[in-house]
């Protein structure tokens, strides 16, 4: 069974379950179930829609297309081409993800999320650039990235350690540019690097949720998660995750195999080379409600 459908499984049976034990007349739960969906819990407090607000760090295993060239004084010129298998670094962006808990008890906790996320690093070398014009040389090297996400999560368990299932869909958009060139009383010297990629995964992972404190904070945890993620154009891969909540958000997930993404067009010096996909962000939730 595929985990989506699993978690789709779980959640109705948890629904109708707990909901054919609900007391219209006196507005509550009774018999077994009274105590799982009790509103009156160290969590009441915690909010029920949040917006996560971080600083996104990744690494995207991607082919890249590599030229440079010479040009000496006399007009003669020669160049060369290859790819590469690279993992180029997005950073210098904002990643918002809206929460929406749509249970929120000691015993069950059930959310559906999503984010938005956009970077682009190359603002700094154009910002380097035009501080050292008086330079022979030029040089400048940055990641865009675009992404958006949607899914959800089920955590199941007692009021301190719970079992976590989540499944998450979402598309990513990666360009890569690197150029340079210099020029000195013998000859000119140009030399670019570029990659794109853009795909659809999705993502599936299981784990656990140790909530740090019992009072004070309740939205204090650490997550320790497991993953499966299938890009559409490579296999599934493993995947582990970390996420820590407390006064800080943060999150670091980690792919040590990911499927190589984007085209190369020109042939590849280092054939069958790994790399790993991995994230990492810092940030702080808003609470609205």
């Amino acid at each position: 069974m595929k985990p989506k459908y699993l978690l789709l499984f779980i959640l109705c049976f948890a629904f109708k379950k707990g909901f054919s034990q609900y007391d219209t007349t006196n507005n509550q739960f009774h018999g077994d179930y009274k105590w799982i969906f009790a509103h009156n819990n160290e969590d009441a407090d915690a909010k029920t829609f949040f917006v996560n607000f971080s600083l996104p760090f990744q690494a995207t295993p991607m082919y890249t297309d590599n030229g440079g060239s010479v040009t000496d004084n006399a007009g003669n010129s020669g160049g060369a081409y290859y790819s590469h298998i690279d993992a180029p670094l997005s950073y210098f962006g904002l990643k918002a993800e809206p929460v929406w808990r749509i249970i929120n008890t000691d015993y069950i906790k059930l959310q559906i999320s999503g984010s938005v996320t956009y970077s682009n690093s190359t603002i700094l070398s154009s910002i380097a650039n035009a501080a050292d014009s008086s330079s022979t040389s030029t040089s400048a090297t940055g990641t865009t990235e675009f992404d958006y996400t949607y899914g959800g999560e089920l955590d199941l368990g007692s009021k301190f350690v719970k079992v976590l299932g989540l499944y998450e869909g979402g598309y990513r958009n990666v360009i890569y540019t690197s150029s340079s060139n210099s020029t000195d009383d013998i000859s000119s010297v140009s030399t670019s690097s570029t990659a794109s990629a853009s795909y659809n995964y999705w993502r599936a992972g299981a784990g656990l949720n140790f909530r740090l404190n019992r009072q004070g904070n309740p939205e204090s945890y650490v997550k320790l998660i497991y993953y499966y993620e299938k890009p559409d154009y490579g296999p599934k891969t493993p995947g582990y995750g970390l996420e820590l909540k407390s006064w800080l958000n943060l999150s670091f997930q980690y792919f040590p195999n990911y499927p190589i993404a984007g085209q190369s067009s020109f042939k590849v010096d280092n054939p069958g080379a790994k790399e790993a996909f991995w994230y990492l962000s810092v940030g702080k939730s808003v609470a609205f409600k």
